[in-house]
């Protein structure tokens, strides 16, 4: 494995551990089955991607590892990455909060539904 992939599967799993916090504490219990699915689906994918990279495009892993508001160097590129940055975080947080709080009632089939369309997604990218 290049350096490359091993540094993208260090941040890959630094990221799956936030986004399960974000998950998980929010909503004060690990019954919270559908932060689970979306986990699977998104280290599965993501690992995937990883692997396909690190085979047929190591360069293009060393290029992403730099990515987010410190690599940018246009201030108004800064503060987009920066407000995505945020929005994302809120995006994990709000299914916790909902899930402990009670805030909707989505039926299993469209949550269901929504995986697949995170998986049909990677499938694209």
């Amino acid at each position: 494995m290049s350096p490359n992939a091993g540094k993208a599967f260090a941040g890959l799993l630094r990221s799956l551990l936030v986004i399960a916090a974000l998950f998980f504490i929010p909503a004060w219990s690990l019954r919270f089955w559908q932060g689970w699915v979306y986990l699977a689906i998104m280290g599965a994918a993501s690992a995937a991607i990883i692997l396909y990279l690190a085979k047929y495009d190591d360069a293009l892993i060393g290029r992403r590892l730099k990515a987010g508001p410190v690599a940018e160097k246009e201030k108004s590129q800064k503060i987009i990455q920066t407000l995505t940055a945020v929005s994302g975080v809120v995006a994990f947080l709000v299914p916790g909060f909902d899930f402990r709080s009670h805030w909707s009632d989505v039926p299993a089939a469209l949550i269901i539904l929504g995986d697949i369309g995170v998986v049909i997604g990677y499938v694209i990218i």
